[in-house]
């Protein structure tokens, strides 16, 4: 069951959500941009803001919205979970069925969703398996030479040392590990006041 009676209801609702996530995401809408997404942007206007630097604007206006409805939806879920996020979604919907230039913005992005998620995941696995692989043969090739390394360590006075004492050492070096950061601001700091 739709939650919204009317078009206009719906894209208010949307609107609301839209500016509500613009501000939290840090995202500043141009008074013309707000203009036309109230629908109150005349045909020349919408002309001229599309061919303006080529259709940069009109491009980087439906980028921002695409962005904004997506981590609106991921925020409502958070929010209220799967119902809240089913009421964006009716209201989303139902604007894009409107005639003003939010609801050709709404259903482009409807259009394209598959298409551009398909390309983000397929970005995300292009760049991570180079880097498992890279990182496997790395491990593996760690492996080598580090395994004959240790059993030389072993049976050193070091490596017997090690042996009995290993979880103190290993806490050891935990710390050193965490307090580094520390200790090099620092340093930093005195040096940046020694100036």
């Amino acid at each position: 069951m739709n939650p919204f009676t009317t078009s206009r209801e719906a894209t208010a609702y949307v609107l609301d959500r839209i500016f509500e996530q613009a501000a939290s995401d840090g995202l500043i809408f141009t008074d013309f941009e707000r203009k036309l997404l109230y629908g109150l942007a005349t045909e020349e206007e919408i002309d001229a803001f599309e061919d303006r630097n080529e259709g940069d604007d009109a491009e980087n206006l439906w980028r921002k919205l695409d962005v904004l409805v997506r981590h609106g939806l991921g925020r409502e879920r958070q929010r209220g979970g799967r119902d809240v996020q089913r009421r964006y979604e009716a209201a989303l919907r139902l604007t894009a069925t409107d005639s003003h230039y939010l609801a050709q913005i709404l259903k482009g992005l409807a259009e394209a969703k598959p298409s551009t998620r398909l390309k983000r995941g397929l970005r995300r696995w292009a760049l991570l398996l180079p880097v498992c692989l890279v990182g496997g043969i790395a491990l593996a090739a760690a492996m080598f030479w580090m395994v004959p390394a240790i059993e030389r360590i072993e049976k050193t006075s070091t490596g017997r040392m090690l042996k009995e004492h290993g979880s103190l050492v290993f806490f050891a070096i935990l710390l050193c590990i965490a307090l580094a950061p520390r200790l090099w601001w620092k340093l930093r700091l005195r040096r940046w006041r020694g100036n």
